[in-house]
């Protein structure tokens, strides 16, 4: 157990200083001279080192995220021309807190500059042209990041870390040599040198099963995971063994499944009819009542929230439990059907406002739910062999999944009628069934009033073409149709 705090402690030093070259311009860094830290630390060479590989990872994925924010942010800006573009490539090296940066490009018959990738200039070094970034530029970029780092995608922070991913050069997982009730032994190095700790493990069959799998093979990393007591006191840690198993292949057969995500009447809604996690919004109401509770009475005294054991305990619970249940629907949902099998899911931006909850609890399951569900459909595909298809999710709600009639009238609660075709189903499958049917019409996902608007008239155009309609007025003003029902289709 003190290997724990010791650990973590190098993690947030670690991240700290990884934090602040990064923002004096240099590279993110793999590898550390471990003799010149300026820091202190209990942990040996190799422990450091092992830290030094999970910080490393850490900020990979956190440079990731936030170049995506940044392009999404730049793309729906006002910018052109040639800072847009520079912008673009700025963002695309990670360098928003360079000092200084030359970029190449080729210079067109009129003297235009335009755009070249970074491989065409390394292998035609002679006919471009290295032009250095507009100082204004560099600060824009540099803006661009600390505003959408500290608002959207912050930075790791590793100080209050629970899982450690120990290298195999502090921890070697091996089979036992005799008979014995243990299906591993697990060598740690702790903090004493030359002392490491033997754990046994017991057998789990599921991990057992998965590592007979042809051309499985254990990870050069272990999961060492704090576990903690209601009141957040250390009770103890668990080892968990990692596998690196070959994808499954590609699913050539099977059914075209569309998602709607929300919490208003269930966890997920599929094209084909089933409403799944619905027992969950019970359980979630009445931990959202305790969570009101807590904080009224919390707030009437004057206290702060996170330092009532209860509350952060609760706060927990939700987590796992929201977690747990998005892992158990989507693995159901992909092991199940037969020949009828999910061979591709088609879903939409994440949306987990679950209607008759609390804005705090909304925002917790909101910020567990979205990251938990991007991580699940990640691994889908690795794991299944299905395809995960995404598209935009602009008036899902609004549209007829029958005609494509778009309107907001057309809904009322959990209750769709469509008021040109009369179609009426339950909103959230209707939501599923248009998610899958853009898989053809797949319109860009947009934020701004005026790309929403354009989505709409988008949107309204195809219904015309479809059913050959001029621009008049329909059951609702201002949008093209025929008064509801008059093109009845069968529900």
């Amino acid at each position: 157990m003190a290997l724990f705090p010791a650990f973590r402690d190098t993690l947030a030093n670690l991240s700290s200083l990884t934090v602040r070259e990064l923002q004096a311009g240099s590279p993110l860094p793999k590898w550390r001279i471990l003799t010149c830290l300026p820091f202190n630390t209990e942990l040996s060479a190799r422990q450091v080192k092992s830290a030094q590989n999970q910080v490393h990872a850490a900020h990979v994925s956190w440079l990731a995220l936030l170049e995506a924010v940044v392009r999404e942010t730049i793309t729906a800006s006002t910018l052109t021309g040639i800072q847009r573009t520079t912008l673009y490539r700025i963002n695309s090296r990670h360098a928003w807190w360079a000092t200084e940066i030359i970029l190449p490009w080729s210079q067109a018959v009129g003297g235009e500059l335009v755009h070249v990738t970074h491989a065409w200039a390394q292998a035609h070094p002679e006919q471009c042209v290295w032009v250095p970034v507009e100082p204004a530029d560099l600060k824009l970029a540099r803006h661009l990041a600390k505003h959408l780092g500290s608002r959207k995608i912050r930075r790791p922070d590793l100080s209050r870390v629970r899982t450690l991913l120990l290298d195999s050069i502090i921890a070697k997982p091996e089979r036992p040599t005799g008979a014995t009730e243990y299906s591993w032994w697990v060598t740690v190095a702790t903090l004493s040198r030359g002392k490491p700790v033997r754990i046994p493990l017991k057998n789990n069959s599921y991990f057992e099963n998965l590592a007979a799998q042809p051309g499985a093979r254990l990870a050069g990393v272990i999961q060492l995971h704090l576990e903690t007591t209601g009141a957040g006191q250390p009770a103890g840690a668990a080892i968990s063994l990692l596998l690196n198993t070959p994808d499954a292949p590609k699913r050539e057969t099977g059914i075209v499944v569309g998602l709607d995500f929300g919490l208003a009447n269930a966890l997920f809604a599929t094209s084909d009819g089933r409403l799944l996690g619905q027992a969950m919004l019970h359980t979630l109401k009445s931990w959202d009542q305790r969570l009101n509770e807590i904080a009224a009475e919390h707030q009437s005294r004057g206290l702060k929230l996170r330092d009532n054991p209860e509350y952060r305990a609760l706060n927990q619970r939700i987590k796992d439990f929201v977690t747990n249940e998005i892992g158990r629907v989507l693995n159901i949902l992909a092991r199940d059907g037969g020949d009828e099998r999910v061979m591709e899911l088609v879903v939409e931006k994440l949306d987990f406002r679950g209607h008759g909850m609390s804005r705090r609890m909304n925002r917790l399951l909101t910020r567990t739910g979205r990251a938990c569900v991007k991580a699940r459909l990640a691994a889908l595909t690795p794991k299944y062999g299905i395809l995960v298809t995404e598209v935009g999710s602009a008036y899902t709600s609004q549209e007829c999944s029958g005609c494509g009639y778009t309107a907001k009238s057309n809904r009322r609660g959990r209750h769709f009628g469509c008021r040109f075709c009369g179609k009426k189903l339950h909103c959230d499958i209707n939501a599923a069934r248009v998610i899958r049917e853009r898989r053809s019409f797949p319109p860009k996902d947009h934020t701004s009033v005026s790309q929403r608007r354009n989505t709409l008239q988008r949107l309204d155009q195809r219904h015309r073409q479809r059913w050959g309609l001029r621009p008049a007025t329909g059951a609702d003003p201002g949008l093209a149709g025929a008064p509801g029902g008059q093109a009845a289709l069968a529900a």
